[in-house]
């Protein structure tokens, strides 16, 4: 049982973690303006949408993807709060970077230290306070979409059914429905900021209809990462609990 529920956890944080490094350059409180507040109610999202001057969900895609396209590295702080059905909300925050192809790593800092790795082979999840960890092959992992958008070889468009569903003040709530289902997550908003085509948050939702949202900060774009950050070597004694 622990283990099925520690394969569940790393599914839904990697979920999270590769389709929100869609983002290429996303700060949030300073490319928006608005402050912390990153998620409105869909009516007033519904009555500001027609103010902004938008073409279609198409040409937001094709923005986010021009934008997305010229991240090569990115790293950030995030915060991270998953609110279930049931009134439940987790609060996580810690430090991200990326390099593409492939290549991450989260640190998460709160609430307690846990790590995700990824070479573009492996992904790895480490908790040092249980001295435990897990191992999952790229190539056989249940998320292939999202990896090709990191590997810098996706497309939204080819992989997403996508559509506007509202905004408030310089941000646009896109849509995205993957067109082959996952069993990770059922739809994703990508918060558009305009006219950039940055990505100010992800919220992410699953069968349940929970709710996962990352947002970013001091963010650093295309700077130089050692690759070598991007991988993981058990420490001596620690257990692997799924592979």
């Amino acid at each position: 049982m622990k283990m099925k529920k520690q394969r569940q956890l790393l599914v839904v944080i990697i979920s999270v973690v590769w389709v929100s490094l869609m983002i290429s350059s996303a700060v949030y409180a300073q490319d928006t303006g608005a402050g912390s507040g990153g998620v409105k109610s869909e009516s007033k999202d519904a009555k500001s949408a027609s103010k902004l001057e938008v073409q279609s969900s198409e040409h937001i895609v094709e923005l986010v993807q021009r934008h997305y396209d010229k991240a090569l590295t990115y790293s950030a702080h995030f915060d991270q709060v998953l609110e279930t059905i049931d009134g439940i909300t987790k609060k996580s925050s810690g430090t991200v970077w990326f390099k593409k192809p492939g290549m991450m790593r989260w640190d998460y800092e709160q609430p307690q230290q846990r790590y995700l790795i990824s070479n573009e082979t492996y992904f790895w999840s480490w908790e040092p306070k249980y001295r435990q960890y897990c191992q999952q092959s790229v190539e056989h992992s249940q998320l292939p979409t999202a990896l090709t958008f990191l590997s810098g070889k996706g497309k939204i468009a080819d992989d997403f059914e996508h559509k506007i569903v509202g905004s408030f003040g310089t941000i646009l709530k896109l849509e995205l429905t993957p067109k082959k289902p996952s069993s990770a997550y059922k739809k994703l908003i990508f918060h558009v900021v305009l006219p950039l085509g940055s990505i100010a948050a992800v919220d992410m939702y699953d069968g349940a209809d929970n709710r996962n949202t990352l947002k970013f900060s001091d963010t650093e774009f295309n700077a130089p990462l050692d690759s070598s950050l991007f991988s993981f070597t058990p420490p001596k004694g620690a257990k692997q609990l799924c592979q």
